[in-house]
């Protein structure tokens, strides 16, 4: 028994004591995943107090009508995100480890270079076409949705590049700072802005309006990053001269887009099929529900952020033992944070929702419904970093294509006669098929264990 001095006399038992520092200290697979993993916790946590702040904020700010038009403009962005991205930061995740581990500085350039080329390039040519799309067509009839849209596309190359520096960061096991950028500087921002334009200046904000607000905080949290990666990264990769293997990067990425494309579909098909299908006023109120949902996924985002690039490590390095240990340490706190918050939401959901004004509370049966396809989430772990960064990312692209159009088509049929509820439904049994395949998969292909014992 270990005791602080003092007046009141604190005695920790020994085992908690050589736990605590076998942790801060060892060099074992449990101890790195734990001290990163709990990094990237603590930075989710600020993030996601700060969101949720955020989200609260805007909603007030802009009222359920205006609101409504934003989220549907931010999530077309997310959509065209993945195609700005192609792929790119997934390889920077999977082969910037054992570059680093190597020492081949010149392959960490030249990978870094083309990504950042290959994003800019793609970001900058869907915001033009999306311009074009919105001003020389009489398809949106929305006025303030056109100006929205119009203003959300120049986050592309934006978010694209800040994606890059992020999977950088995670790649050189910088995870805190790979996540508190975006999740906590770029929201608190946003804060700043809507508070000081509505109650400051007292003058009303529109949906346009508090797009260009988080056009602003975008730029100012990905300057930030930049800067944090260029410290992680070694300092002879800015005078060492490039070198490039763009046919095993591009085979890597162009799976991982559509992967991604079809992961972000899964996220993203039943905001918009509401908002195409009932409006955009239902789809807002969604979207708050889809936000509220992911409070869930807390675990399992913070522990993926560290175990997929050590999973990467660890599989090429044929360390299949410390592999299983990293995946199930990873289902254990993904289970533990999705109970709960899932108990959380179902005691307090009715109170929450108030904080974001009158009309969100009509969402709450598809927050429940939603909680469900959490908990399966949970309960399977990182299967889709399993999967892809062991080399079978053409078999994850299979399921998730199939289970993408799957979603759509539930979503087509349930929507128009179920409206919130359809969707949630809609989703939640696309997320159980996607995780069910792949967890069979896992098992008899690549004989891994995916389970919390």
């Amino acid at each position: 028994m270990k005791c602080m001095l003092g007046k009141n006399a604190v005695c920790i038992p020994e085992p908690v004591v050589k736990l605590f520092e076998r942790l801060k200290n060892g060099n074992g697979v449990g101890a790195i995943f734990a001290r990163g993993a709990l990094r990237s916790l603590i930075a989710k946590a600020l993030g996601l107090g700060i969101g949720f702040l955020l989200q609260i904020v805007i909603a007030r700010v802009l009222g359920i009508e205006q609101f409504g038009v934003y989220a549907f403009a931010l999530s077309w962005v997310n959509i065209l995100l993945v195609f700005t991205l192609f792929g790119a930061n997934k390889a920077i995740i999977r082969f910037l480890p054992p570059y680093r581990l190597s020492e081949s500085t010149a392959l960490m350039a030249g990978l870094l270079r083309w990504a950042s080329s290959v994003v800019l390039s793609a970001g900058l040519a869907l915001c033009l076409a999306l311009w074009a799309f919105l001003f020389l067509s009489d398809a949106v009839q929305n006025r303030e949705l056109v100006r929205t849209m119009a203003l959300a596309s120049l986050l592309l190359p934006i978010l694209g590049l800040s994606q890059l520096r992020q999977a950088g960061l995670i790649a050189m096991k910088q995870v805190f700072r790979a996540e508190f950028a975006d999740t906590f500087i770029r929201p608190l921002l946003l804060i700043i802005l809507a508070v000081s334009w509505h109650w400051v200046l007292d003058a009303p904000v529109v949906a346009h309006q508090a797009m260009l607000m988080q056009l602003a905080a975008t730029i100012v949290a990905f300057l930030i990053g930049a800067r944090w990666l260029k410290q992680a990264l070694p300092n002879k990769i800015n005078v060492v001269t490039p070198s490039y293997d763009v046919k095993v990067w591009r085979l890597m990425a162009l799976p991982m887009m559509f992967i991604a494309g079809i992961h972000i579909l899964l996220k993203q098909t039943d905001v918009i099929m509401l908002g195409m299908i009932t409006g955009t006023t239902e789809s807002g109120v969604y979207s708050v529900m889809s936000r509220l949902s992911n409070l869930a996924m807390f675990g399992l985002g913070a522990a993926t952020a560290m175990a997929a690039p050590m999973i990467a490590e660890l599989h090429d390095s044929g360390k299949m033992t410390a592999l299983r240990r990293v995946i199930t340490l990873t289902i254990r706190g993904s289970l533990f944070f999705m109970l709960g918050a899932s108990a959380f939401l179902i005691c307090f959901g009715e109170a929450i929702t108030t904080l974001y004004g009158p009309g969100f509370a009509a969402g709450l049966s598809a927050l429940y419904i939603l909680l469900i396809g959490q908990a399966v989430n949970a309960a399977t772990g990182p299967l889709n970093s399993v999967v892809s960064m062991t080399g079978h990312q053409m078999h994850l692209a299979k399921v998730q294509g199939i289970t993408a159009t799957i979603n759509i088509f539930l979503n087509l049929c349930l929507i128009p006669r179920f409206g919130m509820v359809g969707a949630a439904t809609a989703t939640t049994t696309a997320i159980a098929i996607s995780n069910l395949w792949l967890l069979f998969y896992v098992h008899k292909h690549l004989n891994i264990r995916v389970s919390p014992f």
